[in-house]
């Protein structure tokens, strides 16, 4: 939606929107969203502000009634009723006019305020001055029905005909001279005319007012948002960031520790291996050290019986020995015997 821009004093100074939409998809979407509901709301509320002209319209066709009625009285008395009269008109405009609150469309801030902007007073105080001065005029040219007041000659009365005419040549509708000025207008005086175009114009130019620091105010939140949104979509693209960042880091911590456990798995099955290896290795070993050791048991007996053996064989060897011994010394001394008898003889 597009701004539009505010007529006279209305118009404040508003901060610039970016002109670069937020790029996500969910974003754009949203503000559609919130676009078409807008829509709807101002059409709706388009309805509920024509009935309220309407009735304001034929509320004030009866206020104009009683000042014709008035009007028509003796002139000592159209002072202090001309007072009271636009009182009257303005409570009416007033409080229909207070009621119009978010009850406005681009349609009728093209139509109904663009037209009146070129008569609105120049502040709120102004007015007060105008309507005090008013009533002061009133008193004294309360007999002249097309008599305008001096203190009104900024308003132009034809200025804002001219504009309506010119409108309604372009194409607008008959509508918009109803809006402005009431079908039983045309059997008013000027003055009276000037006095309800007034209470009317300076109602609908404080809700002008009020409308235009509303979307100033909606506009800057609006703009809020939209940075809001953009932080936040920086953000999350950051976190989207760091997120992929994490989730390489987990896939790789995660194919290292799977890498590791396959390892490991592997070392297990060699050390159960191993394990068994070396069960029957030992078992192996076990066996031949037995074997061996039954081979030597097997030795050491047979060594010993041999080396019993050997003992019985020394002792025999010995014996023989000293039968050889005693046999020799017996064989000697016989020969000396007998070699002693032989001398002897």
């Amino acid at each position: 939606m597009e701004k539009r821009r505010l007529p006279g004093p209305a118009r404040k100074a508003m901060p610039g929107r970016s002109a670069s939409l937020p790029s996500s998809a969910l974003t754009r979407k949203a503000s559609s969203g919130d676009l078409l509901a807008k829509e709807e709301e101002y059409k709706r509320l388009n309805a509920e502000l024509e009935a309220k002209t309407a009735e304001l319209v034929r509320q004030a066709e009866e206020v104009m009634k009683g000042q014709e009625e008035m009007l028509s009285q003796p002139v000592s008395h159209i002072g202090i009723f001309a007072i009271v009269d636009d009182e009257k008109i303005r409570e009416v405009v007033s409080s229909d006019g207070a009621s119009f609150e978010n009850k406005i469309t681009k349609n009728k801030n093209k139509v109904g305020l663009k037209n009146i902007q070129g008569s609105r007073p120049s502040s709120a105080k102004k007015g007060r001055k105008l309507t005090s001065a008013k009533h002061k005029t009133i008193e004294l040219h309360a007999a002249d029905d097309v008599a305008v007041p001096e203190d009104f000659s900024n308003f132009s009365l034809e200025k804002t005909i001219n504009k309506i005419e010119g409108q309604l040549e372009d194409g607008f509708s008959a509508d918009v001279e109803n809006e402005v000025m009431p079908s039983i207008g045309n059997e008013m005086g000027t003055e009276a005319q000037i006095r309800f175009l007034k209470a009317k114009l300076r109602v609908m130019q404080e809700e002008l007012d009020r409308l235009a620091h509303e979307y100033n105010k909606k506009d800057d939140e609006n703009d809020s948002l939209n940075n809001r949104v953009k932080e936040i979509e920086e953000e999350c693209n950051k976190l989207k960031k760091t997120t992929s960042i994490q989730q390489t880091q987990i896939e790789k911590y995660k194919n290292l520790a799977d890498e590791a456990y396959r390892k490991s798995d592997g070392l297990q099955q060699q050390v159960t291996s191993l394990q068994k290896d070396t069960t029957n290795q030992e078992k192996l070993t076990i066996d031949q050290l037995k074997t061996e050791n039954k081979k030597l048991e097997k030795q050491k007996t047979e060594l010993m019986t041999g080396f019993k053996k050997q003992l019985k064989l020394i002792d025999i060897l010995k014996r023989q020995k000293m039968h050889m011994e005693a046999a020799k010394m017996l064989s000697f001394t016989e020969e000396e015997f007998i070699k002693a008898l032989e001398w002897g003889n």
